[in-house]
């Protein structure tokens, strides 16, 4: 069965592991604060778990040793690469010769098979490269079929933070698929903190789903760039979250379509653009969060925090750890926390024959779950009935339907939520 393998820091000693492990093996980094230093990248072409020992005063670094030679990242995401980190620090060693372009990316080499990134309670940070540094970036003709990260915290990066903006205009394709950022914080990132491209400007083309809850962002964006930069991402929510003390005359947030920001306060951070009919909601507010020292680099709320209790879900805004108040995250793939209800990604995506839709309600509602052409013409009504709360899955067989893209809507409480589904026959 698995195992976990402890690692001690040193040179080349999380390489020297990796040779001899399984792909439902743990490696363990045991060295409270120790580095972990790389000579050259790893590749990940297969299942690889890292993670702190428990109970660890400090995280573990895994950085870059002098002696490599070449501009690389410190982890290569290649076909059917899974990365899982937890409770790590990854840094790029700022001060380094020869820089780093980014902590984690994809191969320069286009390849068609999906690839991973999970990260749960880990620190990204001190990516320095003339203004092309990122912590995280993939390239044109790769794409990840999920990346999450979740009670993270990003710092000191001169480029674009998460970057998975690479494929060329109106070409249909895009380097990720689900893309979820809960708990995090982002601070002092000279461009963008994050910044992704859907593909193409054609609201009804199957793209990227974006969730943004309850992160922090400060000092972000100062090269009047926006803090996050959804271009062309129709299936996105902004929500819970904190933008603060970045360009004033720049753009806090840019999303597009059916994409909606809710429940966020941006303070001296520039303001919100909505592109092609996008939706800013209920809950925006513009005040001082308080942070207890936000040059240092702690945005502890004050007590007095007017943000505290005004989050949608009852919470604070912002990176609920500053808080005092998160839930302990547990599991990489953690779902996030439901405030009335959910509609997930259909499964398969593209699909022949069935899929199935699953949506959640934290309360009891009148649901109705229909289905649309491109056409705004309703082709199914897979659901019509007052349910309590909990988890449901149906599934739906289009009967005398073409191939194609469909809408799928979920409605309850007066609100409506949207997918994007595509049919092959």
């Amino acid at each position: 069965g698995p195992v976990a393998v402890a690692v001690f820091a040193g040179e080349n000693t999380l390489t020297d592991a990796l040779s001899i492990l399984g792909d439902d093996d743990t490696l363990k980094l045991v060295s409270s604060g120790g580095i972990y230093q790389l000579t050259e990248k790893v590749i990940v072409n297969r299942k690889i778990i890292i993670q702190a020992a428990e109970d660890l005063s400090e995280k573990p670094i895994i950085t870059r040793s002098s002696s490599m030679t070449v501009e690389s990242a410190l982890f290569e995401m290649q076909a059917f690469g899974k990365l899982y980190l937890k409770g790590v620090t990854l840094d790029g060693g700022a001060d380094a010769e020869i820089l780093s372009g980014a902590l984690i990316a994809s191969s320069q080499t286009p390849f068609p098979e999906y690839f991973r990134v999970k990260a749960v309670d880990c620190n990204f940070s001190s990516v320095q490269n003339s203004g092309n540094g990122s912590f995280l970036k993939f390239y044109p003709g790769t794409q990840a079929d999920s990346v999450l990260f979740t009670n993270c915290t990003f710092s000191d990066c001169d480029g674009i933070g998460l970057r998975m903006d690479g494929e060329t205009e109106n070409s249909a394709k895009y380097n990720v698929q689900n893309l979820e950022i809960r708990n995090c914080t982002f601070w002092n990132i000279g461009d963008e903190a994050l910044s992704i491209y859907a593909g193409d400007d054609e609201p009804f083309s199957i793209g990227p789903a974006v969730k943004i809850d309850h992160c922090t962002f400060d000092k972000c964006g100062m090269s009047g760039m926006p803090v996050v930069h959804l271009k062309e991402v129709d299936n996105a929510v902004v929500i819970n979250s904190i933008f603060s003390n970045s360009t004033l005359d720049t753009v806090a947030v840019t999303i597009y379509g059916w994409a909606y920001i809710e429940y966020c306060d941006i303070y001296k951070a520039g303001s919100v653009l909505l592109e092609r009919g996008a939706h800013q909601y209920d809950g925006m507010v513009n005040i001082d969060p308080k942070y207890v020292n936000a040059t240092g680099g702690d945005f502890t709320l004050a007590y007095s925090s007017p943000v505290r209790g005004i989050a949608k879900d009852g919470t604070a805004m912002g990176d609920l750890r500053w808080a005092g108040n998160v839930e302990n995250s547990t599991e990489s793939d953690q779902t996030l926390v439901v405030t009335e209800f959910e509609l997930q990604q259909n499964y398969p995506n593209p699909f022949n024959g069935e899929t199935r839709i699953s949506y959640t309600l934290s309360k009891a509602a009148t649901v109705e779950l229909q289905i649309y052409n491109l056409n705004g013409i309703r082709v199914a009504q897979v659901k019509n009935t007052h349910a309590a709360s909990g988890n449901y899955s149906v599934n739906w067989k289009p009967e005398f339907a073409s191939s194609g893209v469909y809408i799928c809507q979920l409605s309850a409480n007066g609100k409506s939520k949207m997918i994007k589904m595509m049919y092959v026959k």
